[in-house]
């Protein structure tokens, strides 16, 4: 399985609204037809808060592919396809756009496999991050995911829905704007709250709490509240 991701700015003087409903309700059903059976799964984040840093972003998307060969078909399909207004389809999209248009793959981790009780529309959180120069990318990650992450699961508790964990593997288009990207899935936003809260104030045996033992560990953190749709899952 082939997972990408790709962050997205808008003009400044596009409709957010606007643009929203031609992602969702225009452009992302003629990708599911061309596409097939190579796109696995396919969401579309839009984000409503900007929760740390200062990179801006409108949206981030997200695709799994069964294949390097189907994402090649897959991609080959939207760029061969017209639509109406005789554009392809990637080229109405990208011309909708705003640098940056960042795309990469990613290896996805999960930390915690979805509930039975995850609502239709959750709160969602994505964070992103960099690693400071000389830090060992391998050894991070096996903190990240075997040792954060287990104490993240204990720290969020009832609260923490759903829990996904991606490395960037490879940058497809534009500059690596991250080391990784954290997906964390809560009931609302009330308990998204109520489990940073609990994650702030757990603490680790060196004295610093959950958050903050990871926060020393990275640079140019920042973090959005997002609205997610599913097009196909």
């Amino acid at each position: 399985m082939i997972k990408q991701m790709a962050l997205y700015s808008i003009p400044t003087q596009t409709d957010g609204d606007a643009f929203w409903r031609y992602h969702t309700q225009e452009h992302a059903p003629v990708v599911l037809q061309v596409c097939g059976d190579n796109l696995v799964k396919y969401t579309i984040n839009r984000v409503i808060d900007l929760a740390k840093g200062v990179h801006r972003f409108f949206g981030v998307v997200e695709t799994w592919w069964q294949s390097p060969a189907a994402v090649k078909n897959g991609f080959q399909a939207m760029e061969d396809t017209r639509l109406p207004g005789g554009k392809t389809i990637v080229q109405d999209h990208v011309d909708r756009l705003a640098d940056p248009f960042v795309i990469f793959e990613v290896d996805e981790y999960v930390a915690k496999k979805p509930m039975s009780d995850i609502p239709h529309r959750p709160a969602k959180y994505m964070g992103f991050y960099s690693l400071p120069p000389g830090t060992d990318a391998d050894r991070f990650w096996a903190y990240h995911t075997r040792e954060h992450a287990v104490h993240s699961v204990d720290s969020f508790g009832k609260f923490l829905k759903y829990y996904v964990i991606n490395r960037v593997d490879r940058v497809v288009n534009g500059n690596p704007v991250c080391f990784g990207i954290v997906e964390l899935w809560f009931k609302d936003r009330q308990e998204l709250t109520k489990g940073f809260d609990a994650h702030k104030h757990m603490m680790l045996a060196n004295g610093r709490n959950v958050s903050e033992d990871f926060d020393v560990r990275v640079t140019d953190a920042f973090g959005y509240f997002v609205e997610e749709f599913m097009v196909k899952c």
